[in-house]
């Protein structure tokens, strides 16, 4: 890696679990703090057959725009591995992608259910932002406003001396 990063923020939006889904809400208003009051351009990732999270995309108009990836072909984790590397950071809950970004270097802004065990599943050396949901509540239940408090957090910590100047298009 040669330690320059792209032009775009990896908003991961498909996990399995119920407890771990954000909340159409919740993407969408996380979507519409980075893209608009932070100006970066975000990159939404759709797992393949996630036909749930492609409708909510297609029926949001905060993301109608945003350009959506799902990863498919004949290597798709070289494809998403080579698809977090190149982001300027990663926002995703508790799924594969951290373990992504802390193999790729990729800082990672991360939403765990304290349902789980989380500090076993952590990023691992990596500059990481990590909020962890109320005792016994799922990810969605996640006020909006904390998650978008911990973004600022995480950027001006991750970013001391202000975001790299990013062009809006992809």
């Amino acid at each position: 890696m040669n330690g320059e990063r792209s032009p775009y923020v990896l908003f991961n939006l498909s996990v399995k679990h119920r407890e771990r889904r954000f909340s159409s809400e919740q993407i969408s208003s996380m979507a519409t703090y980075l893209s608009g009051e932070r100006r970066l351009s975000v990159v939404l990732l759709v797992a393949p057959g996630d036909s749930e999270m492609e409708r909510m995309v297609a029926m949001t108009p905060e993301l109608r725009g945003l350009p959506v990836y799902s990863s498919t072909g004949i290597r798709p984790l070289m494809q998403l591995a080579s698809l977090v590397e190149g982001a300027l950071f990663a926002v995703t809950m508790d799924t594969s992608l951290v373990h992504f970004a802390s193999a790729t270097q990729t800082p990672v802004l991360a939403f765990y259910a304290e349902l789980i065990m989380w500090k076993e599943w952590a990023p691992y050396h990596i500059p990481c932002g990590v909020l962890l949901t109320p005792a016994g509540r799922s990810i969605s239940g996640i006020p909006i406003e904390s998650m978008i408090q911990k973004a600022d957090e995480f950027i001006v910590a991750t970013f001391p001396g202000g975001l790299p100047a990013i062009s809006r298009s992809l």
